[in-house]
């Protein structure tokens, strides 16, 4: 399991990403049809906008996050985006 960059760890400093580098990660994902990557672009997405009070963007991207992880039958990442949107 890789531990989520958005999220410090007891050890390390948070590393903050800008929204555009994560939205040109799902562009070139979308184009290699990455599906699973896009999914979780998507995810990174919509913390990033819910942490900085967009919150019609944050809910559009999680729920997109949400229904790949469903269609992709990822259920350890469909409960973590699932957990998401409940935080929303």
């Amino acid at each position: 399991m890789h531990p989520d960059p958005l999220r410090p760890s007891e050890t390390s400093r948070p590393i903050r990403i800008p929204g555009g580098c994560r939205r040109a990660g799902r562009s070139l994902a979308d184009e290699l049809s990455m599906r699973p990557l896009v999914a979780h672009c998507h995810m990174g997405l919509g913390k990033l906008f819910r942490r900085t009070g967009d919150r019609a963007k944050a809910d559009e991207h999680l729920a997109t996050a949400t229904a790949m992880y469903r269609e992709m039958d990822m259920g350890f990442w469909l409960e973590k985006a699932e957990a998401e949107v409940a935080r929303s």
